[in-house]
């Protein structure tokens, strides 16, 4: 019989999702006190989809069927629209530059450990860098991991990238690193 303290042990690590805290982010804020504050009114163009970073390699599978860049984008435009941002796939006074730019995603669920996704963005008005950031996300699965496969794994991931990248927008900055 196993004591309690073992089972505790056991469970844990399927209890917790995309780990991090909001501190990045916060400071990210913090330290964009003197810089302007993008207008929400304004259309930012973005992609529908949003391309892997060319000379990643990430595996086969998940490229095909995980879809990251199109719920990478449909994220960013849900927690950018409740932030009053509106998005355009083809116009926009500026524009938001994303790219996958790293996937650990072994394949097998959360019995073959924490998935992670790193998304690289810039934001840019015509040729003019207005701010621009790195974030990464890692999940375990959360509570009922093990009942997860790859795809919904990393999918939490995506979403929890889409709301920082949403909250970014609010006070871009140049080299920001959000996430994790």
């Amino acid at each position: 019989m196993l004591k309690p303290i073992y089972v505790i042990l056991i469970i844990m690590p399927f209890l917790f999702g995309c780990r991090g805290t909001n501190d990045t982010v916060q400071e990210t804020k913090q330290a964009a006190n003197s810089s302007k504050n993008f207008s929400s009114s304004a259309t930012i163009k973005l992609s529908d989809n949003i391309p892997f970073k060319k000379g990643v390699r990430v595996r086969p599978a998940i490229k095909t069927d995980c879809d990251l860049g199109g719920k990478l984008s449909e994220y960013v435009q849900s927690f950018g629209q409740s932030k009053n941002f509106n998005f355009s796939p083809t116009k926009g006074k500026r524009e938001l530059v994303l790219n996958i730019s790293h996937v650990h995603g072994t394949g097998g669920g959360a019995w073959t450990g924490a998935k992670s996704v790193t998304v690289e963005g810039k934001l840019m008005e015509g040729s003019k860098l207005i701010g621009s950031f790195t974030g990464t996300r890692t999940s375990g699965g959360g509570f009922f991991g093990a009942y997860k496969g790859t795809c919904s794994i990393l999918g939490r991931c995506v979403k929890t990238l889409g709301k920082d990248i949403a909250t970014w927008l609010e006070t871009p900055t140049k080299n920001a690193i959000i996430g994790e």
